[in-house]
């Protein structure tokens, strides 16, 4: 199977579950419901930023892919959320799969192609390596930066000529 039905799949699953998430604590804790959907939106959105960004380093040509992923994933997830929000919170009926698979899904289809497609142009970016702090580096000691103190003393040469042999005292 390609990359983009496997990744349409998995983003497919995890936006029909945040949809039923946020339909279930509608129904149970309406008062929490904005601040609910913000996160969820928030989260779904970092995701797929995330990894884009991934798959943007690893394969600099994968924009085509994401559109696909998106294109797939929309429809399955307005599926997959009715059927859980049916089965799992309401009575939502077939009423609601038409509004799913049209606006939900092109909803949908945007919330991954676009944080997808921003993601693979930030992990196209060259890397840079990090510039080094100033204190880092050695500095060379110039007449100005020497500490005060006693200057070294310039080392003997290692080749010295050998020391004359010591003479026994003249007994004269």
């Amino acid at each position: 199977m390609r990359s983009w039905v496997w990744r349409a799949l998995v983003l497919a699953v995890l936006h029909a579950a945040a949809q039923t998430a946020v339909a279930a604590i509608r129904v149970h804790n309406p008062p929490a419901t904005p601040l609910t959907q913000t996160l969820t939106l928030g989260f779904l959105v970092a995701l797929v930023l995330a990894w884009g960004t991934v798959d943007g380093r690893r394969r600099p040509a994968c924009a085509m892919t994401w559109f696909y992923t998106g294109l797939l994933a929309g429809p399955i997830a307005g599926l997959l959320g009715v059927l859980a929000q049916s089965t799992l919170v309401d009575a939502t009926g077939l009423e609601s799969l038409g509004t799913a698979m049209t606006g939900g899904a092109a909803f949908t289809a945007l919330l991954i192609a676009g944080p997808a497609l921003l993601g693979t142009l930030l992990g196209r970016r060259p890397q840079t390596p990090a510039p080094q702090p100033p204190d880092s580096a050695p500095q060379p000691q110039t007449p100005a930066t020497q500490s005060p103190g006693p200057t070294p003393q310039p080392q003997a040469p290692a080749t010295q000529p050998p020391a004359p042999a010591a003479q026994p005292p003249d007994p004269a």
